[in-house]
Formats: C-alpha cells, structure tokens, sequence
C-alpha cells in the first residue's frame, strides 16, 4: 500500500520498470524464448512470465531484474553459512524479489475459517482486507483485528489472504458430521491412520478412506466481553443511555455486559425473534419472539430477560396457533438486527459470543436449543436453519464447549404450505446435530487434543477459479470447515514476490552504491541471497564486478536449481557458493515445487566449475532427520569431494514452520557423526552455539589441531588466515578462501 495515499500498489508494475535485457537466454523463433536462468527452463511466450514472475518476454526479448534492491544486510559471513571462505569477515547481502520454487496450496471460496469474527467463508475473509496488493500471480489482503483458531485452541492473528486463479485438478474429501474440504491435491491437512498416532501434516492427494482427519478439542474462552451499544449504526449517544432519534427517551442502556442473562435472550432471539416494521409507521421497528402455544415457559423467560437485560417491557400476545413476545423499542430492534441479523436467512451467531467466557457461551446454545431444537431421548439435539452463518456459528460455539456437532446442507423447495397456505422458504436449510450425553458412541474417535474423524470418500475433480489461503501468526495452521490445517509454508520462506510482509518496496541502487556500502560497514564480501538469486543473475554479476575491482570477493545463497549455462555466466565473478540441500527425498522437493535430480547435479557442476562451495542441510525433526536420509545426503557429498563442508543447521518452529519440534543438540551431533562416519573432512552443526562441542570450529583431520576457533558466528581465534590455509602445526593445506 502507498504510505502516502493509502492505496493499493501494483507490485508487478513497479518491478517491470526496473528491469534489462537478461543475457541468460536464447531466441526460439515465433516470439518465444527459452530462458536458462535457473533448472526450470522455462519456454516463456511474448508477453508472459516464468515461474519466478519477475523474468518475461516482452516482443521477444527477455526483461530481467536489474538496478534495486528488496533486502540488505551486512552480517558475519559465518551465518551464510560459509566457514572456510574469509572466516571472521562480514557479508554485505543483498536481495531482489522473485522465487523459482511455487506455492500451489490453497482451497477453494466457500470454505469456511473459524475466526473471532464468525466462521467466515475465505471469499469473505480476503474481502476484509481493504485495499489489496496486486501481485502478478493474485492479490494480497491484510484484514485488520483479525485472529484465526489454530491448534492450541487460541486465536491468533491473521497476517494477510491470498488469492490467485488456479486451474487443475482439486481434491474433494467428505468426512463424517462434517463438510467436505475442496482443496489443491499438494495442500497439507493434519490426518492419521491409526488413531493411536498423533496426526501429522498429509497432502490432500494423497489421503484415502481410512484416514482420519484431526479436529482440536480444547479450546480456550476469554475474560468477560462488553457490548458498546453506542456503535450500532442509527442510534444517539446520551451519556449512559442510547437511543433511536424518533424513540422516546431513555432508550437502553450504553453498554451492555455479554453475562449468562443477555446471551440467553441472544440465543432465544436466534432460536425464535426477527425484527418487524409497522407499514403505516415506516420508522417504527420492534421485535417478535415467536413460540409454539406449548412454550408458555420459555416466552415468560424471554419477557422476563428483556426487561433485565434491557429495562424494556415486552407484551405477550397469544395467536391461534402460536405466542408471541413483542417488545416496541427501535434502539432495541437495530440492536439485536446489528449483533444476530434481522431475519431468518441473515441470522449469526453475534461475533461477541465468539470470544466470551465458557458460561455465556453455555447460556447462548441452552436457549437456541430450548426454542428451536429437537431433543431425543438419549440426549440428541437437532435443529434446522435458513442461514449458514447461524449454522456454522452454532456448531462452533458446541465445539468448543465440547460438543462435536455435525453440520449438514440439504436443498429446500420454494414453497411450502403451512395452515393451508403457500409460504415461500430458502432454497438450502441447514441442519445442526449434536449430543448433550457424552456416553453416546459415535464414529469419531477421541484422543486426549483431537476428534479424529473418519473420512468417508475422497474425490478428485477439474477446477479452474480462485483459490485462497491465509498466513496465521505463531502456529501456522488454522481449522478450515472446522479441521485442522496448515498453513501454506511457502509464503512465509520464500516468495517475496508474492508476500510483500518478507520484504519492502524495493529501492533503486547501483552497484557501485552497494560496494560503497560494503566499504563503509567494513565488508569483505559481497553476496547475493534472499529467495532465490540465480533469476537475478544479470544483476549479480554486475554488482560482482564492482565488487572485485573494488577488492572484495563475492558470494551466492542460492537453493541449487542452476544450470551449467548460468554457473558459467557466474564462475568469473564469483568466489563462493552455497547450497540448500534441503532432503534427499524426491517428494520432499516435489513439494517445494523443486527436483531432487537438479540440485545434486548442481553440486556437481558447481564443484567442476571450480567455486569454493559449502553445502547446508537444515535438519527437521520428523521431516529430514532420520539416520538413512541424512548418512544418504552425506555419502552423496563425499562422493563429490570429502573436502566439501557440510553444514547440519538447527531448524526453530519460530523461523519457518511451526508443525514441527526444534531440532536437538543431540539430533545434530548424530547427523555430524554420520558426515563423518561418510568420508567428510569437515562437518558442523549450527544454530544451537555452545552445545555441539566440536561440531562448531575448524579442526586440522591430518593432526586434530584447533585451526578456526567459533562461538555461533564470532570466530575468537582464526590461525590459517596468516598461514594461506596450511595447519600450522603439521602443514596441511585446508580448503577453502582465507585470505
């Protein structure tokens, strides 16, 4: 958004004026070119993007990121990580937008998010936003005071939707009690297969009919809310009293608390109320409470609970086949139309219930229950609405006081007759089962956190329309159509371009400004990082050639989807090299939108070309860890070069994912043991400063000497700068750039 006019900046326009002709490419005829930035290859038509957005073909010629910069740091070169490239110097990084790897995990409009403003279909959520960034791939909305339940049963907020067309095949999954999940084959919802397990992260593709998906149990309330009266739109402010412009004074009362009183009167209002309007007096509203001639009790409660809660008098009239309570009062009608709707199709659950104390909650669904429900025997309660919010509304609010309620959609007729005359009803009802008696068996089965709920069939079907999903801070999920999902991880760790959170507008720079800059903060190296820098290359190696006539040596971060045609652009110019091999596991980079295949041949290539090269795993418990996986990515890299540094790094669930546990001291000493078990000279474990003994400093494999002393990133003692890399001790010559 533009801080000045507050109103929606087209992102895609402001990169494309700052672009060049790339080099990285070759002309296919018709138009069309072939890019060869990157391992994608991608064959891009006049006037069209590659996979990383920020690289197109406009009349044939590929535009390519040039001259600006959307994030930079001057930081210890020891947190790239390189270790044996200038120890104890700093990195002047810096950063442009774009990402080769893609985001494909998202559902579809009408499923519905539970938040503290209603279980809102995600359409709705994205249009709470305001004013949208427009990106080139969708469009980005930050909805304010937003918060969504996640797993622990808390609110947390929500940082901002996304929405995007997609066209392709959408995954259908229909569980028992609840409504089906539309979602892309790729998106990961919590499920089990056995029940004695706890659920864990599955694409959607990949779920069958004996799988459970996982609904959270425990939920918490808030303190005690207070509704403002005052804010209803129409209605006059008098000190501690409002009322409608035409009512005679007092009016009600200005505030009004959300205790056990006034949420019984909302849930009988939702149960059995509307708002009517006088047609000789067009300004004179009022309610209507309507019960069978049997309730005699529940409208006595209700007149009683107006005049408590309200300080109004509510009159009983008896009709042939019903009872009615009426209460005259316009202050009271907008009132109750503003917090539960006016009508029996608009009806809600009013959005201060949503985040009240366990006891109003409680008194809300005792009285809809009590004037619109069914109640079997063995403690079944059914009832049946119009509205979808009020059906959602209300199986959320079971849910969460320990109700599993199931929710079912069914079409209507039109018309129907009642009394002996033809009334026109919504063409969908919506009907709300659950049990008051918890003794009763159902097909779910409860653990100890979660209803883990028995899917009853899982289909797939063409799609082409808009997708959407949200950023949740903290934890990274959220319950969709009441189950548990996760958030899309890619939008938070790599795709700047779509996710204008992870970096700023960008700022025009030379590059003889940025090697000034390096200068200025005592810089040694240049490097070019943040998502992914081979689509930048041009602008790279512009920057690196300042960079080296100035004395400095310079440096990629990059994820390994090269190819030789762009490592060859780059091999002048650049001294270091450092990959991301993320998993050994084709699946794990199938869902990163990346090939296993293409970053090994990177590393070979690199390796060939002569780059000083060190190689990153980040080690995710439950997710890469395990023995076979990493001696695998060790074996490979030795095979390489046993002088290759490998680098087993300590994953936080505060930094990308929070579906996973922190990555132990233990865990990473055991993946460094088994680098060296594999033939490698030199392992390290990083993140977790002071607790991997050894695995932190460089250490001579010919005599053992202690030749590059670290501490996290502070290196105290450094002997091979002045000794060109021998071990002074027993002159072994150590790779690397130390000079």
């Amino acid at each position: 958004m533009n801080p000045v006019t507050g109103t929606a900046v087209d992102l895609a326009a402001v990169l494309d004026a700052r672009t060049t002709e790339g080099t990285l490419y070759e002309r296919l005829g018709d138009g069309k070119v072939r890019c060869v930035a990157c391992g994608h290859r991608c064959v891009i038509f006049p006037g069209r993007r590659g996979i990383c957005q920020v690289r197109f073909n406009e009349g044939g010629t590929l535009r390519v990121p040039w001259g600006y910069v959307a994030a930079l740091q001057c930081d210890p070169t020891e947190k790239k990580p390189f270790f044996h490239l200038v120890p104890g110097s700093k990195t002047l990084t810096f950063g442009m937008l774009g990402c080769d790897l893609h985001c494909p995990y998202c559902f579809t409009p009408e499923t519905r998010v539970v938040t503290n403003r209603g279980i809102l279909p995600l359409s709705e959520v994205f249009a709470l936003g305001g004013a949208v960034l427009q990106t080139r791939t969708g469009q980005v909305a930050r909805p304010r005071d937003l918060r969504a339940v996640t797993a622990s049963g808390q609110l947390n907020p929500v940082v901002q939707v996304f929405r995007h067309r997609y066209t392709g095949k959408l995954v259908s999954i229909k569980p028992h009690y609840l409504p089906a999940l539309r979602c892309t084959p790729e998106h990961r919802v919590f499920a089990t297969l056995n029940p004695d397990r706890r659920p864990e992260e599955t694409e959607a593709g990949r779920l069958t009919e004996r799988h459970y998906l996982a609904v959270p149990r425990r939920y918490h309330f808030s303190s005690p809310q207070v509704v403002d009266v005052g804010k209803v739109p129409g209605l006059i402010v008098e000190g501690r009293t409002v009322r409608y412009s035409q009512e005679h004074r007092p009016g009600l009362p200005a505030t009004i608390p959300m205790d056990e009183q006034f949420a019984r009167l909302l849930g009988y209002y939702c149960a059995n109320g509307s708002m009517a309007t006088s047609g000789r007096r067009p300004n004179s509203h009022g309610l209507v409470f309507t019960f069978d001639r049997h309730e005699a009790g529940l409208a006595d409660e209700t007149r009683r609970l107006v005049a408590s809660v309200l300080g109004l008098r509510a009159s009983l009239l008896k009709r042939p086949t019903t009872l009615a309570v009426t209460v005259e009062g316009a202050s009271a009608a907008m009132l109750f139309k503003s917090l539960c709707g006016a009508g029996a199709t608009d009806k809600r659950v009013p959005e201060a219930l949503f985040d009240a104390p366990r006891p109003a909650v409680e008194a809300f669904l005792d009285a809809y229950a009590r004037g619109d429900a069914f109640r079997s025997r063995n403690g079944k309660v059914s009832t049946t609405t119009t509205s979808a919010s009020l059906a959602y509304g209300v199986a959320w609010l079971c849910l969460k006081t320990g109700r599993l309620a199931s929710v079912y959609e069914h079409s209507a007729a039109t018309e129907r007759s009642i009394a002996g005359r033809r009334v026109r009803q919504a063409p969908s009802q919506y009907t709300i089962v659950w049990y008051d008696n918890p003794g009763i068996r159902r097909r779910a089965v409860l653990t100890e956190d979660f209803y883990l709920i028995p899917i009853r069939s899982v289909t797939t079907a063409e799609y082409d329309g808009d997708v959407f999903n949200l950023e949740v801070e903290g934890e990274h999920n959220y319950l969709a159509n009441f189950t548990l999902v996760a958030n899309c991880q890619n939008w938070l760790t790599s795709q700047a371009l779509r996710d204008p959170v992870a970096g700023t507008m960008p700022d025009d720079v030379t590059p003889e400004q940025l090697v000034a800059l390096a200068h200025r903060h005592g810089a040694r190296l240049v490097g070019s990082s943040y998502n992914e820098p081979l689509i930048t290359a041009e602008w790279a190696v512009d920057v690196f050639r300042k960079a080296r006539e100035a004395g400095l040596r310079t440096c990629f971060i990059s994820n390994g989807n090269a190819t030789l045609e762009v490592l060859t652009f780059l091999r002048p110019w650049c001294d270091g090299y450092k990959i991301d091999l993320k998993t050994m596991n084709q699946k794990g980079y199938r869902q990163l939108g990346g090939v296993l295949d293409r970053v090994l041949d990177t590393i070979r290539m690199v390796f060939e070309l002569g780059f000083w090269m060190e190689i990153v795993t980040l080690v995710i418990p439950g997710w890469n860890d395990s023995e076979e996986e990493l001696r695998a990515a060790a074996e490979f890299i030795a095979s390489v070069s046993p002088d290759i540094p490998w680098h087993v790094t300590a994953f936080h669930p505060d930094y990308k994912m929070q579906d996973y546990d922190a990555t132990s001291a233990s865990t990473l000493v055991r993946a460094a043991r088994l680098g060296q078990a594999a033939g490698l000279r030199y392992v390290y474990a990083g993140n977790l400063p002071g607790r991997v003994g050894e695995f932190e400093s460089t250490f001579c494999p010919n005599c053992r000497a202690l030749l590059v002393e670290r501490r996290g990133y502070h290196v105290p003692q450094n002997h091979l700068a002045a000794t060109a890399g021998r071990c002074p001790r027993c002159g072994f010559q150590i790779p690397g750039i130390w000079a």
